[in-house]
């Protein structure tokens, strides 16, 4: 809802209910169901750096009853914008990481990918609960 110059609170909230034709799907009893009934529940999504932004500070500026310096609302500005920023460059350090990971490979010599190999088939080798071993592998 922020215009596109403005920097806040930015996380997004979904009202949630249980639909009856899809409860049983999910594996709620019909005790469970009768107990939920219409009830609605709210979900905020937010990235960790979002959270920490609006633990420390949202409550503080936006919900304070007293009059704010014009200071103190653009410095909370600000840094909703850095933060903002940061999770951008997050993203695309992840996506890069991502990439680069998915394609190993294509990146590492013939000899490299051997030895990586070799360490995952030591660690699966030595797992001693067969119920971990699919998830190793």
């Amino acid at each position: 809802m922020l215009s596109g110059d403005e920097f806040g609170y930015r996380d997004m909230h979904y009202i949630v209910r249980l639909r009856p034709d899809r409860a049983g799907a999910l594996g709620f009893t019909p005790e469970e169901q009768a107990d939920i009934g219409d009830k609605r529940a709210e979900i905020q999504v937010r990235t960790w750096l979002q959270h920490a932004w609006a633990d420390t500070l949202h409550d503080r500026i936006y919900k304070n009853t007293l009059t704010l310096s014009k200071d103190i609302t653009r410095t909370g500005a600000l840094l909703a914008a850095l933060m903002e920023e940061g999770d951008r460059n997050f993203n695309v350090l992840a996506d890069d990481l991502d990439g680069l990971i998915a394609n190993y490979t294509a990146f590492a010599s013939k000899k490299d990918v051997q030895k990586e190999i070799g360490i995952q088939q030591l660690i699966l080798d030595n797992e001693v609960k067969k119920e971990k071993k699919p998830a190793l592998a």
